[in-house]
């Protein structure tokens, strides 16, 4: 089992998957109605869709959002978030900027937040954590509060913030301290009134019901289950940036 998960996150990260090509077509992953049945309100992105039709995402996290620097970069989930964000915006200019670097911890990357949104004047930074620190078994105390300092410095540039929890895959699940990073993100996000995408939650559900076989020993199946990982994912969070700009 260790093996296989080794082998899918590897996909994950590197973008062998993506240099399949071929985009999944939306509805393949079902999402459950809680996802969006509460939004929490995205005002940035609000002005920004109704008054300028111009939405800019920044996009920070590790491997699974670089794709590994491939040349089909549109398979990368962040990508397929973009593209999904086109489909439900019409008339809604889409601009992506992937700042994601591999093997960088959330303390790193908040200290890159306040700089790379002075740069890019992003509405909306969507921020994946929570692996990283568990496997190095970082103070969860820490932890919240380097969120709570990415959090304000995105704020105070003038964007709005969604995090996105740790991925899920067999092997990963098995991480004794898992939950209790997802617990931060969680807390976090309530108090800082910010959005969470539950990704672990969504990627288990989609395993344990056979929507995706994360577990997939073949090759060819892995990547084709990585390609189709991205999409979902993908528009998942464009569906949860909708639910609130509106």
């Amino acid at each position: 089992m260790i093996a296989r998960w080794a082998v899918l996150l590897w996909l994950l990260g590197t973008g062998a998957a993506a240099a399949q090509g071929g985009a999944t077509a939306p509805g393949t992953c079902p999402f459950p109605d809680s996802l969006v049945a509460d939004p929490v309100a995205l005002t940035v992105v609000q002005q920004a869709v109704a008054g300028r039709h111009r939405l800019v995402v920044m996009t920070m996290g590790g491997a699974p959002m670089t794709g590994g620097g491939v040349a089909d970069a549109t398979q990368t989930y962040p990508a397929r978030m973009q593209a999904h964000l086109q489909r439900l915006l019409p008339g809604v200019e889409v601009v992506l900027a992937n700042r994601a670097v591999p093997g960088r911890s959330a303390k790193s990357m908040a200290r890159r937040i306040g700089e790379q949104v002075a740069t890019i004047h992003p509405d909306l930074v969507v921020w994946a954590s929570g692996g990283h620190e568990a496997m190095r078994n970082t103070d969860p105390a820490a932890y919240a509060a380097v969120l709570e300092a990415g959090i304000a410095a995105a704020r105070a540039a003038g964007a709005d913030v969604m995090l996105v929890d740790s991925q899920f895959a067999p092997g990963f699940a098995g991480l004794p301290n898992i939950d209790t990073y997802r617990a931060v993100i969680r807390t976090v996000g309530e108090l800082e009134k910010v959005p969470v995408f539950p990704r672990y939650d969504l990627m288990r559900a989609w395993h344990e019901d056979g929507v995706l076989d994360l577990q997939a020993a073949d090759r060819a199946r892995q990547a084709a289950v990585a390609r189709q990982l991205f999409d979902c994912i993908g528009d998942g969070l464009a569906r949860l940036v909708l639910a609130g700009s509106h």
